[in-house]
């Protein structure tokens, strides 16, 4: 399959249609409090694709994305790569000098925020909408790469980390082969952050392509966590980091 996913269609965002939005309009997608179905979402990434042209993003342009776990979130990522941008994902949870000093350094032709504040240590997902702000002087995309996405910083100043659309369908279908991950017809409840990789490219990217239902749960607390699981009998998988097992792992 990765060899029908060269050249053009990588670089117009054609693969975002055909690797990750394709499939039955009535299927449900994603569960952030209310479910989404497949022509749901497609809908609200045109929608938002519209918005970010609008504001001045071009095919080839950037855009930095400061928005909390949302829907809002996922459909305007899938709409900015669908307009053929690069699309640099940074946490809503740095300070506003932190979160400046990262999107001078991207210089993108777009910004993309939370329509009010943002608070909640534990939350899962926020429901919440976006503001589109034209950035003066920012400049187009200076390499392949489709995302952006920032090192915490633990051990030095933070490095940016590109990768193409090539590397996230070959990442996406490496977790395919692994036996024990969330196959069709399960469903996958996630803990990780999905601005970073696990819950990006193995919870939503996997899921989107393999068709299988996404949840974030409404807080990181147990009785959260559990009422997520239970909500549906398909089979579950938990996406977590291993302290997140080790609070479950206290009940």
């Amino acid at each position: 399959m990765l060899l029908q996913w060269t050249g053009e269609n990588l670089v117009n965002g054609e693969w975002v249609d055909e690797f990750l939005l394709s499939g039955p309009d009535q299927e449900t997608v994603l569960t952030f409090g209310t479910a989404v179905t497949r022509g749901e979402l497609r809908a609200e990434v045109e929608r938002r694709q519209k918005g970010l042209l609008s504001a001045g993003l071009t095919l080839g342009g950037t855009a930095v994305l400061r928005l909390p776990p949302s829907l809002a979130l996922v459909a305007t990522l899938l709409a900015g790569w669908r307009a053929g941008a690069q699309c640099a994902l940074v946490d809503h949870r740095l300070t506003p000098s932190e979160a400046d000093t990262a999107i001078e350094r991207i210089n993108p032709q777009v910004v993309v925020v939370p329509d009010r504040e943002i608070h909640g240590r534990l939350r899962g997902y926020f429901e919440t909408d976006s503001v589109v702000t034209a950035r003066e002087g920012g400049a187009p995309a200076r390499s392949e790469h489709v995302l952006l996405q920032l090192s915490s910083g633990s051990t030095g100043p933070s490095k940016v980390i590109g990768r193409s659309a090539g590397s996230l369908i070959a990442e996406v279908e490496r977790y395919g082969l692994l036996n024990s991950y969330p196959k069709n017809g399960g469903r996958i409840v996630v803990l990780a952050s999905v601005i970073h990789v696990l819950g990006l490219v193995g919870g939503l990217l996997h899921g989107l392509h393999n068709r299988i239902p996404l949840t974030l749960p409404s807080s990181h607390t147990v009785d959260s966590i559990h009422g997520a699981v239970a909500a549906d009998p398909a089979p579950t998988t938990l996406l977590g980091v291993p302290s997140q097992a080790a609070l479950l792992a206290l009940v």
